[in-house]
């Protein structure tokens, strides 16, 4: 047996008996790591075991990292993440959660004092144009490898300096009586209140590997032998696995804008990750259902359940005044003082201690490196902690975005050396007219540049392509400063500097909602888009607002607006059903006095073709088809395919529903009818160019 054989089996079985896991960093040359560990692994068949890695390791169970989190609700006693594939974080936390009680992560990098320790993979993830591979940062990387070294609880084994670090846990085997016991205490208060009361609403909060969505499943279980009907929704079935394994399939679930909000909706409504889910949804079900339960996860790789035991609860006391809370702390799948939990919070910056603020003069505004925020750990904390609680899709993949990324820039707001406030900004744009020219088509998405992107491939706005553009990617206060202008004086420094570096767009893209949407109103921002889409789990529509920085920038803004107002209508009959009439009214405050249609001929045929000969969608294009038909049915007339002409009639004029559509014309899916709206729109165009039309 070698010695990395010999030091993992020891190390395991000293973390057995205090039910405890621990991370076993593997360091050296990638040939010796993977040797080392895979004949560790063969040599104990009957460990589960899994590798995260994209290379393959002979006969073992292997996932890719973009598959990550697809194992969860499995479990392994044995995890290798393969560092030489790249460190993604939000993979690393989703992983470390499958390992139970006295089983191991083994870790494996090149040694901590090596160039090479740096040439991850997934750096070309974080890459944006014209950004060299050699721009993204190591920033991430350093404070990875500054929190290995500095932890006692790591059995570290390298490959030339050989065993450098072996702790030895010491406290016995607790008994997980109180955990499990706890558990079945809030199993049985949440269901005696669902079948002794005519109205009920509970909120079940806990850390990962507490037990939460089993309990959830029991409490299930037991409802719906009493013959209650039970409605699941979280943000992805996957998250529930372990809820539907106590409660098997009688539960319906469904994601949750797909959640039925009506008189005939179930018994009870159970929403388990509802920190992932948006505020006006989660409010629309408290009104709804007679009986609902909360649940979400407040440190984990979600990153987001302590924005919503901050801010929802206050709001939900005041929907159902009824509420109970309840609060599983300690932990079923490993006992208390994990050092892998301690260690992954601590990287991954999971759990953030609440800072109390005592506000002294004026607050000060700057912008903060990402080598700054390394060097002071609880910085970068804070910063991170008020991301996480301020927006419910911050994860850990977002700590490194922020640390790496070439094109992002930090502002925070200070005052009493305490943050409270960030902004998180992007340059983006300024591509060369052949990247336009594909993105237009529809044939390129380069990472990293959303609001080109949008302008261009969405919108049809060519000229977008090559303007400078700064787009806000997170903006937060702490709720101690809220409405005292703290969030507009940030936006404004960020226009100022943004002047300074020649941008010439300023932007957001966010879920409409109502005050998010007062708020960019009230900064002078324009709304020049909204997704056709509702996004499954905010319940909203995705919108676009921009404000011009330069005369150009200005200009353009002014066309997009007047082209979004023009369109609006038929994008509302065709798309928006369920826009919520307080964003409507809020869009229509600043609708122009007069929308006259100023695109020219030209550019609606050139966005017709574009439909038609490439890959453009189709919602983008759909107005512009309906002007040219009405402009010129002799053309359609001519269109020999009775499909063809039936397709343009039903879906183009008439906005008939797709799934009406697909059905009455015998086609399979949308992917079917879209290719089939292709091929009228293209007959259209040929017949155009047969007859050379001259303009009108």
């Amino acid at each position: 047996m070698s010695i990395v054989s010999h030091l993992i089996d020891q190390y395991r079985q000293d973390l057995q008996l205090p039910y405890v896991r621990g991370l076993a960093w593997i360091t050296g040359t990638a040939d010796w790591c993977y040797e080392s560990v895979l004949a560790y692994l063969t040599q104990h068949p009957s460990a589960k075991s899994m590798v995260v890695s994209e290379r393959d390791w002979d006969s073992l169970s292997v996932c890719s990292i973009r598959g990550a989190k697809g194992l969860l609700g499995q479990e392994f006693d044995i995890l290798v993440y393969d560092g030489f594939s790249g460190i993604n974080p939000d993979a690393l936390g989703q992983v470390s959660g499958l390992i139970k009680g006295g089983g191991v992560c083994i870790f494996i990098s090149s040694p901590a004092d090596a160039d090479t320790f740096f040439d991850d993979p997934q750096k070309e993830h974080l890459k944006v144009l014209p950004f060299a591979l050699s721009a993204v940062g190591n920033y991430f990387l350093e404070h990875l490898k500054r929190c290995l070294l500095a932890s006692s609880h790591i059995l570290w084994i390298d490959q030339n300096k050989g065993c450098l670090s072996l702790p030895k846990p010491s406290h016995a085997r607790p008994s997980l009586q109180s955990a499990l016991l706890a558990q079945q205490t809030v199993v049985d208060q949440i269901s005696a209140s669902c079948l002794s009361q005519v109205y009920s609403a509970a909120v079940l909060l806990a850390p990962r590997g507490r037990g939460k969505s089993t309990a959830l499943g029991k409490v299930a279980a037991k409802l719906n032998e009493a013959g209650l009907s039970v409605q699941v929704t979280a943000p992805t079935k996957l998250a529930v696995h372990p809820l539907f394994e106590q409660a098997g399939d009688t539960p319906h679930f469904a994601l949750p804008a797909d959640v039925p909000l009506h008189k005939d909706c179930a018994d009870v409504l159970i929403i388990d990750e509802a920190a992932g889910i948006s505020v006006n949804l989660l409010e629309a079900f408290a009104l709804h259902y007679r009986h609902v339960v909360y649940a979400t996860t407040t440190e984990g790789y979600e990153g987001t359940g302590r924005g919503f035991g901050l801010r929802f609860m206050a709001r939900l006391v005041d929907l159902r005044p009824e509420l109970d809370r309840y609060d599983l702390e300690k932990p079923i799948r490993w006992s208390d003082g994990d050092p892998l939990e301690a260690l992954l919070n601590q990287i991954l910056l999971l759990k953030h201690t609440p800072t109390q603020y005592a506000f002294m003069g004026n607050t000060h505004y700057r912008e903060i490196s990402p080598q700054e925020l390394i060097d002071h750990p609880e910085k970068l904390s804070a910063l991170f902690g008020l991301l996480v609680d301020a927006h419910y899709r911050t994860t850990p993949g977002d700590l490194r975005i922020l640390l790496d990324s070439p094109n992002t820039t930090i502002w925070l707001a200070e005052n009493n050396q305490q943050i409270v406030g960030a902004l998180l900004i992007a340059i983006e744009g300024e591509l060369d007219e052949a990247l336009t020219e594909q993105i237009w088509q529809g044939r390129r998405r380069p990472r990293g540049h959303l609001i080109p992107q949008l302008l261009v491939a969405q919108e049809g706005h060519r000229s977008a392509g090559a303007l400078r553009c700064l787009r806000v990617v997170r903006i937060a206060v702490v709720d101690e400063y809220r409405r005292q202008g703290v969030a507009m004086a940030l936006i404004d420094h960020a226009e100022t500097w943004a002047r300074e570096k020649g941008v010439e767009l300023m932007g957001a893209a966010f879920a409409a909602a109502p005050p998010l949407l007062s708020f960019w109103q009230a900064n002078g921002y324009q709304v020049v888009r909204i997704g056709t889409q509702l996004d499954p789990v905010s319940g909203s529509y995705a919108l676009l607002v921009l404000k011009g920085i330069s005369r150009v920038g200005q200009e353009g803004v002014e066309e997009w607006r007047q082209k979004f107002f023009h369109d609006y209508p038929y994008i509302r009959k065709g798309w928006l059903h369920k826009i919520s009439s307080s964003v409507e009214t809020l869009l229509f405050n600043q609708a122009p006095t007069t929308v006259p249609d100023h695109l020219s001929e030209d550019r609606l045929w050139q966005n017709l073709y574009g439909f038609a000969f490439h890959h453009r969608p189709y919602e983008s294009t759909a107005p512009t088809f309906a002007r040219l038909v009405e402009v010129y049915p002799e053309l359609y007339e001519k269109i020999s395919s009775h499909l063809s002409r039936s397709l343009i009639e039903t879906r183009v004029i008439q906005q008939q529903p797709e799934e009406a559509v697909m059905v009455n014309h015998g086609l399979a899916n949308q992917k079917v009818l879209i290719a089939e709206l292709r091929k009228a729109t293209q007959q259209f165009c040929l017949i155009k160019d047969s007859l050379l039309i001259d303009k009108k």
